[in-house]
């Protein structure tokens, strides 16, 4: 969740309205605008909560988050003519599939010394290999 020291955090996207300014809490994002009630954020946001309560929100478990492949009911739905086995992948928090898939999950850490890290999975094609990356601001506002 988005602390009360942080300062202020905003939205912003090319598809919604105007800026808008966050309050300390949870929030997400999936492939649309910020939270759009789909099944598999609403699990994911409350996943989520559950990490930071019990104190275990670390990099790996979050990461772990991500990768969550159960399917979840779809969101309202799918088009005329729309592949029932694709929508069924896609309301998954972690989507698989030979064609269409999750290409990278991140993590995106605010610390109390001012830094921000961004952490990547980067996703192999078919469940092929995993690659990391890594990326830290430098300290207070320097950045």
């Amino acid at each position: 969740p988005l602390p009360p020291h942080a300062g202020q955090l905003w939205w912003y996207s090319n598809r919604g309205g105007p800026p808008q300014r966050l309050a300390p809490g949870v929030y997400g994002v999936s492939n649309a605008l910020l939270d759009t009630p789909w099944p598999k954020l609403q699990a994911a946001k409350a996943a989520f909560g559950a990490l930071c309560r019990t104190g275990t929100a670390n990099t790996p478990a979050l990461l772990d988050l991500l990768q969550d492949r159960r399917p979840h009911p779809p969101h309202g739905e799918p088009p005329a003519g729309a592949d029932a086995a694709l929508a069924r992948a896609a309301s998954a928090i972690y989507i698989d599939t030979p064609r269409y898939g999750t290409r990278c999950s991140t993590v995106v850490r605010l610390r109390t010394d001012g830094r921000t890290e961004f952490v990547e999975r980067w996703h192999g094609h078919g469940g092929g290999q995993a690659e990391f990356r890594f990326f830290s601001t430098a300290q207070g506002n320097d950045t």
